[in-house]
């Protein structure tokens, strides 16, 4: 899923004037975002913290 998000990333934020590198780096960041969110959820569940 990473790869098919960098790719479909890549091309309009260089098209908006980004440099290579950060348009490769986007996708990450994305994607290092979900991650920590879902890892938050996990842990929140786990101890019984989870409201709703």
């Amino acid at each position: 899923m990473a790869a098919v998000t960098a790719v479909i990333a890549y091309e309009p934020v260089h098209a908006h004037g980004e440099s290579d590198i950060t348009a490769r780096l986007v996708p990450f960041t994305a994607g290092g975002l979900i991650w920590a969110a879902s890892m938050v959820i996990l842990d929140a569940s786990e101890s019984g913290n989870a409201s709703g």
